[in-house]
Protein backbone atom coordinates (compact mmCIF):
# COMPACT_ATOMS: atom_id res chain seq x y z
CA UNK A 1 0.00 0.00 0.00
CA UNK A 2 1.57 3.06 -0.80
CA UNK A 3 2.52 5.30 1.83
CA UNK A 4 0.18 8.04 0.56
CA UNK A 5 -2.96 5.77 1.45
CA UNK A 6 -1.12 4.77 4.89
CA UNK A 7 -0.56 8.07 6.22
CA UNK A 8 -4.11 9.86 4.76
CA UNK A 9 -7.55 9.69 7.04
CA UNK A 10 -10.86 10.58 6.64
CA UNK A 11 -13.36 12.64 8.67
CA UNK A 12 -16.93 13.93 8.73
CA UNK A 13 -16.75 17.78 9.04
CA UNK A 14 -20.70 18.31 8.13
CA UNK A 15 -23.66 16.55 7.26
CA UNK A 16 -22.93 15.90 3.70
CA UNK A 17 -18.99 16.50 3.97
CA UNK A 18 -15.97 14.17 4.29
CA UNK A 19 -12.55 16.01 4.58
CA UNK A 20 -9.57 13.81 3.89
CA UNK A 21 -6.26 14.74 5.30
CA UNK A 22 -3.20 13.30 3.60
CA UNK A 23 0.68 14.66 3.50
CA UNK A 24 0.87 17.01 0.85
CA UNK A 25 3.10 15.24 -1.89
CA UNK A 26 1.32 12.20 -1.87
CA UNK A 27 -2.67 13.72 -0.83
CA UNK A 28 -3.63 12.16 -4.43
CA UNK A 29 -3.16 8.49 -3.39
CA UNK A 30 -5.38 8.76 -0.84
CA UNK A 31 -8.07 10.47 -2.72
CA UNK A 32 -7.62 7.84 -5.16
CA UNK A 33 -8.00 5.26 -2.55
CA UNK A 34 -11.35 7.27 -1.84
CA UNK A 35 -12.45 7.54 -4.73
CA UNK A 36 -11.82 4.20 -5.87
CA UNK A 37 -13.48 2.89 -2.67
CA UNK A 38 -16.99 1.37 -1.71
CA UNK A 39 -18.35 3.32 0.62
CA UNK A 40 -20.79 1.94 3.21
CA UNK A 41 -23.97 4.24 5.11
CA UNK A 42 -23.10 3.47 8.86
CA UNK A 43 -26.52 2.55 9.49
CA UNK A 44 -26.44 0.12 6.45
CA UNK A 45 -23.41 -1.66 7.83
CA UNK A 46 -25.21 -1.57 11.59
CA UNK A 47 -28.34 -3.20 10.14
CA UNK A 48 -26.79 -5.69 7.75
CA UNK A 49 -23.43 -6.57 9.28
CA UNK A 50 -21.95 -8.45 6.34
CA UNK A 51 -21.71 -6.09 2.99
CA UNK A 52 -19.58 -8.91 1.20
CA UNK A 53 -23.32 -10.34 1.17
CA UNK A 54 -24.71 -9.22 -2.32
CA UNK A 55 -27.81 -9.49 -0.63
CA UNK A 56 -27.23 -6.52 1.71
CA UNK A 57 -26.75 -4.97 -1.37
CA UNK A 58 -27.96 -0.82 -0.30
CA UNK A 59 -27.67 2.30 -2.37
CA UNK A 60 -30.19 4.94 -4.12
CA UNK A 61 -28.99 3.44 -8.03
CA UNK A 62 -31.54 3.12 -10.73
CA UNK A 63 -31.99 -0.58 -10.23
CA UNK A 64 -32.00 -2.68 -7.35
CA UNK A 65 -29.92 -5.56 -6.84
CA UNK A 66 -32.31 -9.22 -6.53
CA UNK A 67 -30.61 -12.24 -8.14
CA UNK A 68 -27.39 -12.98 -8.31
CA UNK A 69 -26.10 -16.64 -9.64
CA UNK A 70 -22.28 -17.23 -9.35
CA UNK A 71 -20.98 -17.32 -13.28
CA UNK A 72 -24.16 -17.11 -14.39
CA UNK A 73 -25.99 -14.24 -14.28
CA UNK A 74 -27.14 -10.98 -12.18
CA UNK A 75 -30.54 -9.62 -11.90
CA UNK A 76 -31.48 -6.11 -11.26
CA UNK A 77 -35.27 -4.74 -10.68
CA UNK A 78 -36.58 -0.80 -11.07
CA UNK A 79 -36.01 0.97 -8.30
CA UNK A 80 -39.56 2.77 -7.46
CA UNK A 81 -37.92 5.81 -5.70
CA UNK A 82 -35.20 6.74 -7.95
CA UNK A 83 -34.73 10.33 -8.11
CA UNK A 84 -33.63 11.19 -11.72
CA UNK A 85 -35.26 12.21 -14.93
CA UNK A 86 -34.73 12.15 -18.17
CA UNK A 87 -32.57 15.37 -18.98
CA UNK A 88 -32.71 15.85 -22.31
CA UNK A 89 -34.25 14.76 -25.44
CA UNK A 90 -37.82 13.80 -26.80
CA UNK A 91 -39.00 12.25 -22.97
CA UNK A 92 -37.37 15.34 -21.15
CA UNK A 93 -38.76 14.80 -17.54
CA UNK A 94 -39.64 11.34 -17.88
CA UNK A 95 -39.01 9.65 -14.90
CA UNK A 96 -36.31 6.80 -14.45
CA UNK A 97 -35.11 3.88 -15.33
CA UNK A 98 -37.34 2.64 -18.33
CA UNK A 99 -37.56 -0.49 -18.06
CA UNK A 100 -38.69 -2.89 -14.92
CA UNK A 101 -36.05 -6.05 -15.61
CA UNK A 102 -32.38 -5.53 -16.04
CA UNK A 103 -30.53 -9.18 -16.57
CA UNK A 104 -26.74 -9.33 -17.37
CA UNK A 105 -25.90 -12.90 -18.43
CA UNK A 106 -22.42 -14.16 -17.95
CA UNK A 107 -21.91 -16.47 -21.21
CA UNK A 108 -18.30 -16.87 -21.40
CA UNK A 109 -18.24 -19.01 -24.37
CA UNK A 110 -18.02 -16.74 -27.55
CA UNK A 111 -19.99 -19.03 -29.94
CA UNK A 112 -22.57 -19.56 -27.17
CA UNK A 113 -22.80 -15.56 -26.77
CA UNK A 114 -23.28 -14.80 -30.51
CA UNK A 115 -26.16 -17.32 -30.97
CA UNK A 116 -27.66 -15.86 -28.22
CA UNK A 117 -27.67 -12.33 -29.64
CA UNK A 118 -28.26 -13.47 -33.26
CA UNK A 119 -31.88 -15.04 -31.98
CA UNK A 120 -32.56 -12.19 -30.15
CA UNK A 121 -32.66 -13.89 -26.82
CA UNK A 122 -29.70 -10.52 -25.90
CA UNK A 123 -30.42 -7.20 -26.49
CA UNK A 124 -26.96 -5.73 -25.78
CA UNK A 125 -23.58 -7.66 -26.05
CA UNK A 126 -20.27 -5.42 -24.90
CA UNK A 127 -16.21 -6.36 -25.66
CA UNK A 128 -17.53 -8.39 -28.18
CA UNK A 129 -14.07 -8.97 -29.98
CA UNK A 130 -14.05 -7.07 -33.98
CA UNK A 131 -13.84 -10.72 -35.59
CA UNK A 132 -16.74 -11.83 -33.95
CA UNK A 133 -18.63 -8.82 -35.10
CA UNK A 134 -18.01 -9.96 -38.74
CA UNK A 135 -19.38 -13.02 -38.01
CA UNK A 136 -22.68 -11.90 -37.13
CA UNK A 137 -23.23 -9.01 -39.85
CA UNK A 138 -24.08 -11.58 -42.81
CA UNK A 139 -26.70 -13.49 -40.68
CA UNK A 140 -27.76 -10.23 -38.34
CA UNK A 141 -27.32 -7.16 -40.80
CA UNK A 142 -29.74 -5.33 -38.96
CA UNK A 143 -27.49 -5.66 -35.87
CA UNK A 144 -25.99 -1.91 -34.22
CA UNK A 145 -22.55 -1.53 -33.43
CA UNK A 146 -19.86 0.91 -31.90
CA UNK A 147 -16.31 0.43 -30.50
CA UNK A 148 -14.32 1.47 -28.02
CA UNK A 149 -10.79 1.38 -26.49
CA UNK A 150 -10.33 -1.76 -23.21
CA UNK A 151 -10.17 0.82 -20.69
CA UNK A 152 -6.91 -1.15 -19.33
CA UNK A 153 -4.57 -1.64 -22.09
CA UNK A 154 -2.09 -4.61 -21.59
CA UNK A 155 1.34 -4.34 -20.69
CA UNK A 156 4.49 -5.73 -19.02
CA UNK A 157 6.11 -4.23 -16.38
CA UNK A 158 9.62 -4.69 -15.06
CA UNK A 159 11.13 -4.48 -12.00
CA UNK A 160 13.32 -1.60 -12.36
CA UNK A 161 13.83 -1.24 -8.92
CA UNK A 162 16.23 -4.37 -8.12
CA UNK A 163 20.01 -3.60 -9.03
CA UNK A 164 20.41 -7.47 -9.26
CA UNK A 165 17.81 -7.84 -12.56
CA UNK A 166 18.70 -6.28 -16.17
CA UNK A 167 16.07 -3.75 -16.12
CA UNK A 168 17.70 -1.35 -14.18
CA UNK A 169 19.63 -0.50 -16.57
CA UNK A 170 17.93 1.90 -19.44
CA UNK A 171 19.56 0.35 -22.70
CA UNK A 172 17.96 -3.62 -21.27
CA UNK A 173 14.12 -1.43 -21.09
CA UNK A 174 14.93 0.08 -24.77
CA UNK A 175 16.57 -3.26 -26.45
CA UNK A 176 13.26 -4.43 -24.71
CA UNK A 177 10.89 -2.15 -26.56
CA UNK A 178 12.59 -2.39 -29.71
CA UNK A 179 12.82 -6.23 -29.43
CA UNK A 180 8.87 -5.56 -29.81
CA UNK A 181 7.13 -5.42 -33.07
CA UNK A 182 3.94 -2.73 -32.11
CA UNK A 183 3.06 -2.99 -35.72
CA UNK A 184 2.80 -6.06 -36.12
CA UNK A 185 0.62 -6.61 -33.00
CA UNK A 186 -1.96 -4.20 -34.33
CA UNK A 187 -2.06 -5.08 -38.24
CA UNK A 188 -1.35 -8.87 -37.37
CA UNK A 189 -2.86 -10.27 -34.25
CA UNK A 190 -5.61 -7.27 -33.83
CA UNK A 191 -6.22 -7.03 -37.55
CA UNK A 192 -5.49 -3.15 -37.51
CA UNK A 193 -8.20 -2.73 -34.24
CA UNK A 194 -5.98 -1.35 -32.02
CA UNK A 195 -4.09 1.96 -31.23
CA UNK A 196 -0.31 1.76 -31.21
CA UNK A 197 0.36 3.89 -28.46
CA UNK A 198 -1.97 4.25 -25.52
CA UNK A 199 0.18 4.66 -22.18
CA UNK A 200 0.43 6.96 -20.63
CA UNK A 201 -2.32 8.81 -22.43
CA UNK A 202 -4.93 7.10 -24.72
CA UNK A 203 -6.53 8.99 -27.96
CA UNK A 204 -9.60 10.61 -26.58
CA UNK A 205 -12.10 13.39 -25.67
CA UNK A 206 -10.84 14.11 -22.18
CA UNK A 207 -7.47 13.45 -22.85
CA UNK A 208 -7.00 15.97 -25.59
CA UNK A 209 -3.76 18.28 -24.96
CA UNK A 210 -2.11 15.29 -23.06
CA UNK A 211 -2.21 13.01 -26.00
CA UNK A 212 0.76 12.12 -28.40
CA UNK A 213 -0.59 10.29 -31.74
CA UNK A 214 2.68 8.06 -32.69
CA UNK A 215 3.27 10.48 -36.06
CA UNK A 216 3.52 13.55 -33.81
CA UNK A 217 6.21 11.86 -31.35
CA UNK A 218 9.91 12.99 -31.85
CA UNK A 219 11.93 10.88 -33.68
CA UNK A 220 14.09 9.50 -30.89
CA UNK A 221 10.71 8.04 -29.34
CA UNK A 222 9.37 7.10 -32.74
CA UNK A 223 12.64 5.06 -33.57
CA UNK A 224 12.52 3.54 -30.02
CA UNK A 225 9.23 2.10 -30.53
CA UNK A 226 9.45 0.94 -34.02
CA UNK A 227 10.72 -3.04 -34.10
CA UNK A 228 14.48 -3.14 -34.79
CA UNK A 229 16.08 -6.38 -33.32
CA UNK A 230 19.39 -5.06 -34.77
CA UNK A 231 19.88 -1.81 -32.37
CA UNK A 232 18.11 -3.99 -29.74
CA UNK A 233 21.10 -6.48 -29.73
CA UNK A 234 23.48 -3.36 -29.77
CA UNK A 235 21.74 -2.59 -26.62
CA UNK A 236 22.08 -5.28 -24.97
CA UNK A 237 25.55 -5.91 -25.89
CA UNK A 238 26.43 -2.55 -24.41
CA UNK A 239 24.77 -3.33 -21.67
CA UNK A 240 26.99 -6.15 -20.72
CA UNK A 241 24.74 -9.12 -22.26
CA UNK A 242 25.96 -9.26 -25.74
CA UNK A 243 23.72 -13.51 -25.66
CA UNK A 244 20.84 -12.11 -23.79
CA UNK A 245 19.43 -13.38 -20.90
CA UNK A 246 16.78 -15.20 -19.42
CA UNK A 247 13.50 -13.77 -18.11
CA UNK A 248 10.35 -14.71 -16.32
CA UNK A 249 6.86 -13.15 -16.13
CA UNK A 250 3.78 -13.88 -14.67
CA UNK A 251 0.56 -13.40 -16.33
CA UNK A 252 -3.10 -14.67 -16.03
CA UNK A 253 -4.03 -18.03 -17.15
CA UNK A 254 -6.51 -16.52 -20.31
CA UNK A 255 -5.89 -17.70 -23.79
CA UNK A 256 -5.69 -14.13 -24.69
CA UNK A 257 -3.22 -13.07 -22.64
CA UNK A 258 -1.33 -16.56 -23.25
CA UNK A 259 -1.57 -15.64 -27.21
CA UNK A 260 -0.19 -12.38 -27.26
CA UNK A 261 2.65 -12.81 -24.10
CA UNK A 262 3.72 -15.99 -26.92
CA UNK A 263 3.94 -13.12 -29.72
CA UNK A 264 6.24 -11.17 -27.45
CA UNK A 265 8.21 -14.01 -26.27
CA UNK A 266 8.92 -14.98 -30.00
CA UNK A 267 9.95 -11.47 -30.71
CA UNK A 268 12.04 -11.03 -28.10
CA UNK A 269 13.80 -14.38 -28.93
CA UNK A 270 15.37 -12.84 -31.63
CA UNK A 271 17.75 -10.86 -29.57
CA UNK A 272 18.26 -13.57 -27.31
CA UNK A 273 16.21 -12.92 -24.28
CA UNK A 274 14.51 -16.41 -23.28
CA UNK A 275 11.12 -15.29 -22.04
CA UNK A 276 9.79 -18.16 -19.44
CA UNK A 277 5.54 -17.90 -19.45
CA UNK A 278 4.40 -18.31 -15.92
CA UNK A 279 0.81 -18.40 -16.19
CA UNK A 280 -1.39 -18.28 -12.98
CA UNK A 281 -4.89 -19.35 -12.44
CA UNK A 282 -7.26 -16.38 -10.74
CA UNK A 283 -7.00 -16.36 -7.45
CA UNK A 284 -3.00 -16.57 -7.48
CA UNK A 285 -2.79 -13.65 -10.55
CA UNK A 286 -4.97 -11.67 -8.43
CA UNK A 287 -3.27 -12.20 -5.14
CA UNK A 288 -0.01 -11.32 -7.08
CA UNK A 289 -1.18 -8.46 -9.22
CA UNK A 290 -3.44 -6.62 -6.59
CA UNK A 291 -0.17 -6.09 -4.23
CA UNK A 292 2.82 -6.06 -7.04
CA UNK A 293 4.60 -8.96 -5.58
CA UNK A 294 6.05 -10.42 -8.57
CA UNK A 295 9.93 -11.26 -9.10
CA UNK A 296 11.02 -10.07 -12.22
CA UNK A 297 7.86 -8.87 -15.12
CA UNK A 298 4.36 -9.20 -14.84
CA UNK A 299 1.55 -8.90 -17.71
CA UNK A 300 -0.78 -6.76 -16.14
CA UNK A 301 -3.35 -4.24 -17.55
CA UNK A 302 -2.30 -0.48 -17.28
CA UNK A 303 -4.24 2.36 -15.85
CA UNK A 304 -4.09 5.10 -18.13
CA UNK A 305 -5.78 8.63 -19.13
CA UNK A 306 -7.14 10.34 -15.53
CA UNK A 307 -5.48 7.76 -14.01
CA UNK A 308 -2.04 9.13 -15.34
CA UNK A 309 -2.63 12.55 -15.91
CA UNK A 310 -4.72 13.39 -12.58
CA UNK A 311 -3.10 10.58 -9.81
CA UNK A 312 0.34 9.73 -12.27
CA UNK A 313 -0.59 6.09 -10.73
CA UNK A 314 2.32 4.60 -12.88
CA UNK A 315 4.75 6.58 -13.09
CA UNK A 316 5.34 8.37 -9.69
CA UNK A 317 6.86 6.71 -6.51
CA UNK A 318 3.49 6.84 -4.86
CA UNK A 319 1.52 6.74 -7.24
CA UNK A 320 -1.44 3.56 -6.42
CA UNK A 321 -0.29 1.43 -9.94
CA UNK A 322 3.24 1.73 -10.16
CA UNK A 323 3.80 -1.76 -11.26
CA UNK A 324 7.42 -1.20 -12.21
CA UNK A 325 8.48 0.70 -9.01
CA UNK A 326 9.68 4.15 -10.87
CA UNK A 327 11.13 6.24 -9.02
CA UNK A 328 12.63 9.42 -10.85
CA UNK A 329 12.97 12.71 -9.70
CA UNK A 330 11.74 14.15 -13.20
CA UNK A 331 8.54 12.52 -12.20
CA UNK A 332 8.71 13.39 -8.34
CA UNK A 333 9.26 17.50 -9.79
CA UNK A 334 6.37 16.50 -12.46
CA UNK A 335 4.17 15.28 -9.27
CA UNK A 336 4.39 18.28 -7.27
CA UNK A 337 3.91 20.77 -9.79
CA UNK A 338 0.75 18.81 -10.87
CA UNK A 339 0.07 19.17 -7.77
CA UNK A 340 -0.54 23.39 -7.42
CA UNK A 341 -3.41 22.63 -10.57
CA UNK A 342 -5.01 19.46 -9.88
CA UNK A 343 -9.00 19.77 -9.88
CA UNK A 344 -8.04 23.73 -10.67
CA UNK A 345 -7.02 24.10 -14.10
CA UNK A 346 -7.49 20.67 -15.88
CA UNK A 347 -5.63 22.40 -19.46
CA UNK A 348 -2.95 22.66 -17.45
CA UNK A 349 -2.67 19.48 -15.98
CA UNK A 350 -2.74 18.30 -19.35
CA UNK A 351 0.13 20.44 -21.13
CA UNK A 352 2.42 19.53 -17.95
CA UNK A 353 1.58 15.60 -18.56
CA UNK A 354 2.06 16.28 -22.23
CA UNK A 355 5.08 17.86 -22.03
CA UNK A 356 6.70 14.68 -20.04
CA UNK A 357 5.37 11.82 -22.16
CA UNK A 358 8.25 11.65 -24.73
CA UNK A 359 10.70 11.50 -21.53
CA UNK A 360 8.30 8.93 -20.06
CA UNK A 361 8.32 6.63 -23.12
CA UNK A 362 11.74 7.16 -23.72
CA UNK A 363 12.00 5.80 -20.19
CA UNK A 364 10.89 2.63 -21.55
CA UNK A 365 9.64 1.83 -17.59
CA UNK A 366 7.27 -0.87 -18.88
CA UNK A 367 6.59 -2.23 -22.47
CA UNK A 368 2.99 -1.09 -22.95
CA UNK A 369 0.95 -3.65 -25.89
CA UNK A 370 -0.96 -1.82 -28.06
CA UNK A 371 -4.39 -0.69 -27.34
CA UNK A 372 -7.48 -2.91 -28.73
CA UNK A 373 -10.29 -1.46 -29.78
CA UNK A 374 -14.04 -3.61 -28.51
CA UNK A 375 -17.34 -3.36 -29.69
CA UNK A 376 -20.45 -3.36 -28.18
CA UNK A 377 -23.30 -4.67 -30.22
CA UNK A 378 -26.80 -4.24 -29.94
CA UNK A 379 -30.54 -4.90 -31.30
CA UNK A 380 -32.64 -2.03 -33.30
CA UNK A 381 -35.31 -2.30 -30.67
CA UNK A 382 -32.88 -0.59 -27.97
CA UNK A 383 -33.55 2.71 -27.69
CA UNK A 384 -31.25 5.42 -26.30
CA UNK A 385 -28.27 3.35 -26.08
CA UNK A 386 -25.21 5.08 -26.80
CA UNK A 387 -21.54 4.09 -26.33
CA UNK A 388 -20.13 5.47 -23.61
CA UNK A 389 -16.06 4.77 -24.56
CA UNK A 390 -13.13 5.17 -21.66
CA UNK A 391 -10.75 7.94 -20.40
CA UNK A 392 -13.89 9.94 -18.98
CA UNK A 393 -13.65 8.73 -15.49
CA UNK A 394 -14.43 5.05 -12.95
CA UNK A 395 -17.43 3.67 -14.52
CA UNK A 396 -18.43 6.31 -16.78
CA UNK A 397 -18.97 3.23 -19.43
CA UNK A 398 -22.31 2.03 -17.21
CA UNK A 399 -24.10 5.35 -17.02
CA UNK A 400 -26.64 4.45 -20.19
CA UNK A 401 -28.93 1.56 -18.50
CA UNK A 402 -31.28 4.04 -16.67
CA UNK A 403 -31.81 5.66 -19.80
CA UNK A 404 -32.88 2.46 -22.48
CA UNK A 405 -36.21 1.33 -23.11
CA UNK A 406 -37.24 -1.69 -25.58
CA UNK A 407 -39.27 -0.81 -28.52
CA UNK A 408 -41.34 -4.25 -27.97
CA UNK A 409 -43.44 -3.71 -31.20
CA UNK A 410 -40.27 -3.12 -33.06
CA UNK A 411 -39.34 -6.47 -31.87
CA UNK A 412 -42.26 -8.42 -32.42
CA UNK A 413 -42.28 -6.71 -35.91
CA UNK A 414 -38.78 -8.59 -36.59
CA UNK A 415 -39.88 -11.68 -35.36
CA UNK A 416 -38.24 -11.40 -32.17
Amino acid sequence: MPAGIKAASVSKTGPWEVTLNAPVDTWRAGFYFLWSSRLYVPEVVKRYGDMNNWRNSVGVGAFMLTDYVPGSSVTLIRNPNYFDREPVGPGKGDQLPYVDTYKMLIIPDVSTRMAAFRTGKLDLAHLVASDDVKGLIPTASWIKTGRQRTPFPLGISLRADKPELPYKDIRVRQALTMATDFDAIVNNYYGGNAVKMAWPVGPSKSQEGAYWPFETLPQSVKDLYTYNPEKAKQLLKEAGYPNGFKSKIILSNTFAVIDLASIVKDQWSKVGVELELQPKDASSYNAISATNNYEDMIFKGLPVDWNNVVFMSTIYGEGTFNISYIKDPKMDELNREMQKYIFIDNDKIKQLMHDQVPYILEQAWLVPIPNAFQYAVWQPWVKNYVLQGVGLGHGSWMNWPPHVSIDQDLKKSMGF
